[in-house]
């Protein structure tokens, strides 16, 4: 495509980065990046169950690339918890069209929060014993 100045355009195509694992533990630090070439050069928004993400609670890195019309997006989710899971993505726009990612779905497991062994006492070898282990956890 052509803009009205005669300068050469492209729509975005899009690479995501593939992340192996969509199972991450609490306070774990999460990277997501994804890239897109085009020319002019595309934006990139990363999203949330279709919400722009914003705010000191998630770090964005922008790179560009003139020379390969290339820019990259990293999300960093430092000490990430059970609030932040759910379907991640990113939007990319030049003056052509929008396209947006594959979704990334992000589960968040914790490790158990308490665990109880019952009943406390002490037993002579050769003894029988029924001991409950309880605990809780997310998921």
């Amino acid at each position: 495509g052509w803009t009205g100045n005669g300068t050469a355009c492209e729509a975005p195509p899009v690479t995501m980065d593939v992340v192996e694992r969509r199972i991450f533990h609490a306070q774990e630090t999460v990277r997501l990046t994804c890239s897109a070439t085009g020319s002019p050069l595309p934006t990139i928004v990363w999203r949330r169950g279709n919400q722009t993400l914003a705010g000191a609670r998630y770090n964005v890195a922008y790179e560009t690339d003139a020379a390969l019309d290339m820019a990259t997006s990293t999300l960093l989710i430092p000490r990430i918890n059970i609030s932040d899971a759910g379907v991640y993505d990113c939007a990319m726009e030049n003056l052509l069209q929008r396209i947006i990612s594959p979704a990334r779905h992000v589960t968040v497991v914790s490790s158990p929060l308490n665990i109880d062994i019952f009943p406390t006492a002490t037993y002579m070898t050769g003894d029988s014993a029924k001991l409950t282990c309880q605990f809780l956890s997310n998921p």
